[in-house]
């Protein structure tokens, strides 16, 4: 072999140790990005759980309000059947007050909760997706 050929050899060997330098850095970075990475999506994980959460409960007030409603329309149509106003008329009126802003209430929470869901399902569906495609 020539000198120049274990000239050439030694700066290919140097080159290739730099190389390796740098892919070893970006290593190092990429461990510490999956790192983080995985903390995140137990966050995500534990924030779809809570979500999921919020959502039975919300169902269980939806669910809780329909069987008041249904008690309420009982009473009002006992009290028109039996004739029975006056004082009876106040209270259901009250209480039919009562029912409206509660449902309100309810309807605010449902958007929020539907758009919050939408969101959380379109986010999961799409990192899904990314990490199927790459596989």
């Amino acid at each position: 072999m020539s000198d120049t050929d274990h000239e050439t050899q030694h700066h290919e060997h140097t080159d290739w140790s730099r190389e390796h330098a740098s892919w070893l850095s970006d290593c190092d970075l990429w461990i510490k990005e999956h790192q983080q990475a995985v903390r995140e999506l137990h966050a995500i994980e534990a924030a779809i759980h809570q979500h999921g959460r919020e959502l039975g409960e919300h169902a269980a007030v939806v669910r809780e309000h329909q069987h008041l409603l249904e008690d309420h329309e009982y009473i009002m149509a006992t009290a028109e059947r039996e004739a029975q106003h006056g004082v009876m008329d106040r209270i259901m009126a009250e209480r039919h007050e009562h029912e409206l802003d509660r449902h309100e209430q309810q309807r605010v929470i449902h958007e929020r909760l539907r758009e919050h869901h939408q969101q959380v399902v379109a986010a999961v569906r799409h990192l899904h997706q990314l990490i199927e495609q790459l596989g």
